[in-house]
């Protein structure tokens, strides 16, 4: 079963539907007036609180579900059906945002920065279509790359040398989008899309499991040490429902990504941490004695609960029993069930 689609089942609310485009400048104004309201209070609250300048830049001090919030806002104020947002990763360009689209369109999005240099040179709006569509269907899912009439595009700089790309795809024989408009909301995304690519550059997202043979190498160790595996499932579920109604789908991989990284990464040499498709974490603790459940649970959620905007974000957590078993381990930590 695919991410889209267990998402869909497990998590969100269907019956969603996207807006369409109209009163595009209208809504740009309104949307700008509340971002400036917000950046008022923001500022008021930093002088209240006398938050610091080295605090404010901290990428960890800032909610990472805002950013979502944001991006899928934007899509839905400015009427916009389908959009992928690309940022620098290791040296390509990678989906960190999509809304409207397949969940296979972000991950067939994944692109080159030569094949950009070579598409589009300067900082300004292009737009594609008919035939000139066709070296840009790669990037898309099949569906997606059928139903593709117009294709618009924006190099966003957000420092020296360094760019976000904004895909914009519409289904119609004539184009809605009001690119005018667009431009005008582009600056209060830049903000969030620096502190994304910070993140990135921290391989926050775009997380991948350890090999599996590294994996099995640390589980015949730790039991030849007559260690044994002290085994716990970790599920968000209870994070996805609360910001189901807030961010987009396939923003949930991102956010997964995100807080696998804050609980793996400051993980002892005795665990192990894996994730599955279903988005599931599954953790193996080496000891000679059980830890205490109630303060493992408080751990991780300690870890968590300042990253959220959202009231008492907390990870479901379950003790799953014990083993000595190297294969019994293995089995839990790769089962799909």
């Amino acid at each position: 079963m695919g991410l889209y689609q267990i998402i869909c089942d497990n998590y969100l609310d269907s019956s969603k539907k996207v807006e369409q485009p109209m009163g595009l400048l209208a809504k740009a104004k309104m949307y700008l007036a509340n971002e400036s309201k917000v950046e008022e209070s923001t500022t008021q609250n930093e002088i209240v609180n006398g938050n610091t300048e080295e605090e404010s830049s901290n990428p960890y001090a800032k909610k990472i579900d805002d950013p979502f919030v944001f991006f899928k806002n934007f899509c839905e104020e400015i009427g916009l059906q389908k959009t992928v947002l690309l940022i620098p990763h290791e040296n390509q360009y990678k989906a960190i945002f999509s809304y409207g689209v397949e969940s296979a369109s972000r991950d067939e999005s994944v692109s080159t920065f030569d094949f950009w240099d070579g598409t589009i040179s300067e900082n300004k709006w292009y737009s594609f279509f008919g035939e000139d569509l066709c070296p840009f269907y790669q990037l898309f899912s099949s569906d997606d790359a059928q139903l593709l009439k117009y294709l618009h595009i924006k190099k966003i700089e957000i420092a020296e040398n360094t760019f976000a790309i904004l895909l914009i795809l519409e289904n119609y024989a004539n184009s809605l989008i009001d690119l005018e408009t667009i431009e005008i909301i582009l600056p209060n995304l830049k903000s969030y899309l620096a502190y994304m690519i910070d993140l990135s550059n921290e391989n926050v997202f775009f997380k991948e499991n350890q090999e599996i043979s590294c994996i099995k190498d640390k589980v015949y160790s730790e039991i030849a040490k007559f260690n044994t595996g002290f085994l716990y499932t970790i599920s968000l579920q209870s994070i996805f429902r609360q910001l189901q109604d807030s961010v987009s789908f396939d923003d949930f991989f991102h956010i997964f990504s995100f807080i696998f990284h804050l609980v793996s990464s400051n993980q002892d040499e005795n665990e192990i941490w894996y994730f599955t498709e279903e988005l599931e974490i599954r953790n193996v603790i080496f000891a000679q004695t059980e830890m205490d459940l109630s303060k493992y649970i408080d751990n991780l959620n300690n870890i968590i609960k300042d990253s959220f905007s959202i009231e008492n974000p907390e990870l479901e957590i379950m003790y799953k029993g014990n083993s000595i078993d190297e294969q019994e381990i293995l089995d839990f930590l790769f089962s799909e069930n």
